[in-house]
């Protein structure tokens, strides 16, 4: 599962946009982190198409260390040959997902016999996903 980030072209001072900056924040909620790895703001592509996608479970991981849950936060920042420009609005909205959690042990039901089993299971509660 990936997640697409995208933005707007922003004000570029009537220069063309050659790199961008892409920032993900992390679990503390306080520092934000330069993905150069999944979103790769110099990449000619990002740059013309102003997207990237980046697999869920990378906010998982370090340096981001999200999780289940946690809303994805992301600032970009823009360059040209003026130089690095302000961060634009950080967006956010994404919650991080996950594998499912695992399901309770399933046990037999009293129909079971000597030719058929019969399984149940519980539900998992809401809090849950699955």
């Amino acid at each position: 599962m990936n997640v697409k980030i995208s933005w707007a072209l922003p004000f570029n001072n009537y220069a063309d946009i050659d790199m961008y900056r892409i920032y993900i924040r992390d679990t503390s909620g306080n520092n934000f982190n330069l993905d150069e790895v999944n979103c790769n703001g110099s990449n000619p592509q990002i740059i013309t198409e102003r997207f990237c996608l980046i697999p869920m479970n990378s906010f998982r991981q370090a340096p981001h260390n999200l999780v289940l849950d946690q809303e994805i936060v992301v600032k970009i920042q823009a360059h040209n040959i003026r130089g690095w420009g302000l961060f634009g609005q950080s967006t956010g909205g994404l919650h991080v997902q996950s594998e499912p959690d695992a399901m309770d042990i399933p046990f037999r039901n009293e129909q079971t016999t000597n030719k058929q089993i019969v399984v149940e299971w519980s539900l998992l509660p809401s809090n849950r996903i699955g």
